[in-house]
């Protein structure tokens, strides 16, 4: 009877191995791809001309826009202002949004135009507790916010970072 022979095991030649190694370097690949496709946003390769073009760009508009970067909102005599220098091409009403993470405490209310370019509106009733404010212009297309502390009579508001 003859003995077995033993043989070394030749990992290679089994189908499993490679299967393995295919599944690893695909993986791996795969990571690459991701990684580099990620890195390669479309506003990372910008050329300084083209990202400082760009950059005045969003400044003239903000110029020509129909609010001032900044505004007082204040309560007097059962009044709400908003001053702030205006452009003439400053809307004739404008909307102040009151509100806070509930929905229920929500106050809207609608700010008309003065001559001197100040808005007024009516004092509405507000909950004794801290506030959002936000001032839309009607066609939503520039806004100014702040918080309104409670039983506040002034805030200062200024344009959202955009």
């Amino acid at each position: 009877m003859s003995m077995p022979v033993d043989r070394p095991f030749r990992w290679y030649r089994e189908p499993v191995a490679w299967l393995g190694i295919a599944v690893l370097i695909g993986a791996i690949g795969g990571c690459i791809s991701l990684i580099r496709t990620a890195s390669q946003h479309v506003d990372a390769d910008l050329p300084d001309p083209v990202d400082r073009r760009a950059r005045m760009q969003v400044s003239a508009q903000r110029f020509s826009s129909t609010l001032p970067a900044q505004a007082r909102l204040e309560r007097q005599d059962g009044e709400l202002h908003l001053q702030g220098s205006s452009e003439s091409s400053a809307p004739a009403t404008v909307q102040v949004l009151f509100w806070t993470t509930r929905a229920e405490h929500d106050v809207s209310v609608p700010m008309h135009r003065r001559p001197d370019g100040s808005y007024v509106g009516t004092v509405p009733t507000l909950p004794d507790m801290p506030m959002h404010v936000r001032v839309d212009t009607p066609s939503r297309d520039d806004a100014l916010v702040g918080e309104w502390p409670a039983l506040a009579d002034a805030t200062d508001l200024r344009e959202p970072a955009r």
